[in-house]
């Protein structure tokens, strides 16, 4: 077989792998996710999306202190990254419990250059991990071709998509 019809059979059978991977909850037991809950601590970033990529790192900066000073909070405000065009990242100038952040957030969504904002927070997943026993492989010629979708480094192994050391 030649190698570009070879690389496109892979590609086949990792979309095929893929595509069980989605399916297997339904025909095998594993048990259903947690949903995702953001960690209840403090933060001192929110996640702003503006009305445009014009909008000046001044104004949006502006728009958070007067939004802090709303909610009773004194705080500076930087524009620190860009995430897209429109959305940005702004570090307040100290931490608060994301409650208040929420707040500020919210006030701050109600600037006219802003489409929404939300404080930026850490989010755990609580899920339990397929078994190996549950796991059914398709009946593939080439599946051992394959063992760089196998996570030995995981308690038990399972699938992952992180690249072979």
């Amino acid at each position: 077989m030649e190698r570009g019809g070879r690389r496109g059979a892979i590609g086949l059978v990792v979309g095929a792998l893929a595509l069980g991977l989605l399916i297997a909850p339904a025909t095998t037991a594993v048990q259903a996710a947690e949903p995702a809950t953001p960690d209840a601590g403090t933060t001192d970033q929110i996640i702003v999306t503006t009305t445009s990529a014009s909008v000046p790192e001044q104004a949006l900066e502006a728009s958070t202190e007067s939004a802090a000073a709303e909610t009773g909070n004194d705080l500076d405000a930087q524009a620190s990254s860009r995430i897209t065009r429109t959305m940005r990242v702004v570090r307040l100038s100290e931490e608060l419990p994301v409650a208040e952040v929420e707040a500020i957030a919210a006030e701050l969504a109600d600037s006219p250059d802003v489409v929404s904002a939300r404080p930026d927070v850490r989010v755990q997943i609580a899920a339990e991990r397929i078994a190996p026993a549950s796991v059914t492989l398709p009946n593939d010629t080439y599946i051992a071709d394959l063992w760089g979708l196998w996570d030995s480094s995981r308690s038990g192994g399972g699938f992952g998509t992180r690249a072979a050391a």
